[in-house]
């Protein structure tokens, strides 16, 4: 119950944090499933408590921010997720839809769209737009996360998986921001503390070292190297040969010559990092259940 009104208010504060929604009420199941009574299942009293508990929790936090009518919170977070300007599969952020080129779908139109005056056709794959897509993916690499935490039981593994769950999020599904995966890296870092695995530690090092290059490619665009500046900011955080080495006529004169990927852009290879650290995540859980249990000494 606990863990339960801490999420809606993670939720409140985040609402990508929805994520972590399917590991959590796996979670809850798990350790209470139901009993069988006269061949009937008997929903557990925690279930109903973790459910309505939090409802209410809810109800009283979002009430005063919504002129006392609570249910607009639904209409506003679909308003959120339905700005015309945001509907591409990657709005600046370093995921799936730019990872090495290879889609080339970073800021093309995940869905068709007619909400500026002009209808936009969106991309396609096998006939299916992105967006559809890109909810199959999540949809996949959730239950494939349930299904390598099924017996998962200290609290570095449960950090780990709502860790993975939430960077799935940011991964997979379309017009993400650059900052939406921020919330992964905190259970992240829980996770590698408790467990005390170098690989853990050092794909952490990795997605956190291509986060931070994410976030300053952003406010480099926008801030630290515009012609007109809009902040100011002190000149040791102003390095413009480092975004310059993003822009799009300039590639990466190492991987230039490998034609066979296309000569792609830095995003698009520091995109392929970050979905390397999770699938070595995935794979370093899989190598957990897959080691022999060790033998007890005599």
């Amino acid at each position: 119950l606990a863990a339960a009104v801490a999420y809606t208010v993670g939720f409140l504060v985040k609402p990508q944090s929805i994520a972590a929604l399917p590991f959590l009420a796996f979670w809850i199941m798990r350790t209470h499933p139901p009993t069988f009574k006269g061949g009937m299942p008997q929903i557990p009293r925690v279930w109903i408590e973790c459910f309505v508990v939090p409802l209410l929790v809810m109800v009283v936090l979002i009430t005063p921010f919504f002129e006392y009518q609570p249910w607009k919170f639904i209409n506003v977070l679909s308003d959120s997720a339905n700005t015309c300007s945001y509907r591409v599969n990657s709005f600046w952020a370093y995921n799936f839809w730019n990872t090495g080129g290879i889609f080339k779908m970073g800021f093309k139109p995940d869905v068709d769209t007619a909400c500026s005056g002009t209808p936009v056709i969106g991309i396609r794959f096998l006939g299916v737009e992105t967006q559809y897509w890109g909810w199959f993916l999540l949809a996949s690499a959730l239950g494939a996360i349930l299904f390598l935490f099924r017996r998962a039981r200290s609290p570095g593994l449960l950090a780990l998986g709502t860790a993975l769950s939430m960077m799935a999020f940011y991964l997979f599904l379309t017009r993400m921001h650059e900052r939406y995966v921020f919330g992964a890296f905190l259970p992240l870092l829980v996770a590698c503390a408790l467990l005390h695995s170098r690989v853990l530690w050092g794909l952490f090092v990795a997605a956190a070292t291509v986060h931070f290059i994410n976030l300053y490619h952003v406010f480099g665009y926008y801030y630290l190297f515009s012609d007109t500046e809009k902040a100011r900011y002190p000149d040791w955080t102003r390095w413009p040969s480092f975004y310059h080495w993003f822009e799009r006529e300039h590639n990466i004169p190492v991987l230039s010559q490998f034609s066979f990927i296309g000569a792609p852009e830095a995003l698009q290879i520091f995109s392929v990092i970050l979905v390397t650290s999770f699938v070595g995540f995935l794979a370093y859980v899989l190598y957990m259940n897959l080691r022999p249990p060790p033998t007890e000494a005599t």
